[in-house]
């Protein structure tokens, strides 16, 4: 059997309907999209635990997202190792070791309160729908995803499979919440570090704007009332968490460069801050301190950028 039918070779029942219609790739689009997998597999099939393959048809999404991280970094320089117990990536930066946890976010179970419902998609003639996009439905989705990940590393410390002098890392794929993909930053700037709405300050008399904000918002309100911080890199309730690397792609959309879809966000509390400008794929989220606060500022590493460090 070779490596290109190995990674599809079963159709169990119940298997997920991405990797079904990938499996057939019956058109253009679905056929890059199993190639890129089969590429990807090449890199990850030595890194890959017992169960991978079993499970890769029925968390399709999930399983790609594991690969695309990985494969990213190898391609970008680092030595990436795996193993069946702890997180799902290790590399090292400057001899420090470096754990990945990868999680794909969702849009919760359709109905339920909290739940973020789908995007309205008209058929080509009709007219505009205007909606209102669930901001706080979205970022309770991407809290939630956060919390379990950080839970996981907390048994991992206990456990002893990772040290307290290690950078923990969560890998957050967005691209399965209705909504949140094509404003990533934004949510994650909501579900990190408390910014809310934009504020729009106007003079009374002349109607002149004056300036732009942005609120601070520190919980959100679930549907069953309880609250939900939306501080944890600024309060330092996940202190053991040292950032998020969001990604917002999907095996048939993705960047030409493996990871230039990355985006890192620093916990500005972290017990083990993160040595900015490492890991040079997408953007990155650098922050400085002085006189008690915070200034922030987007670093680029994207290949079309002239100023890319390649």
């Amino acid at each position: 059997m070779t490596e290109e039918s190995e990674l599809f070779a079963a159709e169990p029942g119940g298997a997920s309907a991405a990797y079904t219609n990938v499996r057939a790739a019956d058109h253009q689009p679905l056929i890059d999209a199993k190639a890129h997998c089969e590429e990807l597999w090449a890199d990850f099939k030595p890194l890959a635990d017992r169960q991978f393959l079993d499970r890769f048809p029925f968390e399709f999404h999930q399983r790609w997202f594991e690969m695309y991280t990985a494969a990213a970094l190898k391609r970008a320089g680092f030595e990436v190792h795996s193993a069946d117990a702890g997180p799902d990536i290790q590399t090292s930066i400057d001899g420090r070791r470096v754990w990945i946890e990868c999680v794909c976010a969702t849009g919760g179970e359709p109905g339920r309160p909290d739940s973020v419902p789908e995007r309205v998609v008209t058929k080509l003639g009709d007219p505009p729908v205007v909606t209102r996009v669930p901001h706080e439905k979205v970022v309770l989705r991407l809290r939630n995803s956060l919390r379990e990940k950080a839970d996981k590393y907390t048994t991992y410390l206990k456990n002893g499979v990772v040290k307290p002098d290690d950078l923990l890392v969560v890998a957050l794929n967005v691209h399965a919440i209705p909504h949140a993909w094509p404003d990533m930053e934004d949510f994650m700037m909501r579900s990190l570090y408390g910014v809310g709405n934009i504020v729009i300050r106007m003079s009374r008399d002349t109607g002149e704007v004056l300036g732009t904000d942005r609120e601070h918002v520190a919980s959100i309100s679930k549907a069953s009332g309880a609250e939900v911080g939306v501080l944890p890199f600024i309060d330092g309730s996940m202190g053991h968490i040292t950032g998020v690397l969001g990604s917002r792609a999907d095996a048939a959309n993705r960047p030409a460069r493996l990871g230039d879809d990355f985006d890192f966000f620093p916990n500005l509390t972290a017990d083990q801050p993160w040595p900015g400008g490492i890991i040079k794929l997408g953007e990155e989220w650098i922050f400085e301190e002085a006189d008690g606060e915070w200034t922030g500022k987007q670093a680029s590493y994207l290949r079309d950028n002239p100023d890319s460090e390649k």
